[in-house]
């Protein structure tokens, strides 16, 4: 399916959800079924664009409420959204916005995510406590991967919602270093159940924790400050497998998510 050409190209930004145990990793080098080699591969054979930029490399299994890409086109925004949700049926694009060409949509001003932590009753508040000792500004390089970027991060709140059987924690930061949630998450499900729940974990802690799982991660929103997008409500279409092992919960969490984006 080939769309009708417009005269000049425009840059636009996309936002668009996943659930991460349906593909192979993010990055395009992982596997011809990673999230940007998917969406490479529609954007080329449809001509909607050769540029893709991407706001947030997603660790293996981790799914995105809302990611963020950076295309350049000539065709309008609603007709490249109803080409790649109907090419694309286990990924849904929902909002879109203009913006000047050549934009970096990892230039964005802060990014929230979302854990579902699985917890007893009588460690959710332990856990609070534990995981509210982050936000600040920190060095967190006991707390993440690793890698050739400075460790220190500002993690801007925190809020919890109690789900039953699971914790939900929102964290709210510009930026984070490798698997750092994942690190932090680790850490305050392990000290909570020992007798150290009330110390520090950058005074008081040198080891490194083991991170949690990347099911039950979700990239719920990149923000960008001026930049309005425009929202395309599609009910999401995939059924929920109830013989879902570990993944059933937080793929409920993520279906029930997606469908409420624009509802509102």
């Amino acid at each position: 399916m080939v769309i009708a050409e417009h005269d000049d190209k425009r840059g636009y930004l996309i936002k668009f959800s996943y659930y991460g145990q349906d593909f192979q990793g993010f990055s395009l080098n992982n596997s011809e079924n990673s999230v940007e080699a998917v969406l490479k591969r529609v954007l080329l054979r449809n001509s909607i664009s050769e540029i893709i930029k991407t706001s947030s490399r997603t660790d293996k299994f981790v799914s995105a409420i809302s990611n963020c890409m950076y295309i350049e086109s000539n065709h309008k925004p609603e007709k490249i959204l109803g080409i790649l949700n109907s090419e694309i049926p286990n990924m849904r694009f929902h909002s879109w916005a203009e913006v000047p060409k050549g934009f970096n949509p990892r230039h964005s001003t802060r990014k929230t995510y979302t854990y579902l932590l699985k917890c007893e009753e009588g460690r959710k508040e332990p856990v609070k406590e534990i995981l509210l000792k982050f936000v600040g500004t920190h060095d967190f390089k006991n707390f993440c991967k690793i890698d050739t970027r400075n460790t220190t991060r500002t993690v801007e709140k925190m809020d919890f919602k109690d789900m039953g059987k699971f914790l939900s924690i929102e964290i709210t930061g510009k930026s984070f270093l490798w698997q750092q949630i994942r690190f932090m998450i680790g850490y305050a499900n392990s000290i909570s159940i020992g007798e150290d729940s009330g110390a520090d974990p950058f005074y008081g802690f040198s080891g490194r924790p083991v991170p949690a799982s990347p099911f039950f991660l979700f990239l719920k929103e990149i923000y960008f400050d001026n930049i309005t997008f425009h929202g395309i409500f599609m009910k999401h279409s995939k059924m929920m497998e109830q013989n879902r092992d570990i993944g059933y919960f937080s793929f409920y969490f993520f279906s029930e998510a997606i469908d409420t984006i624009w509802k509102a």
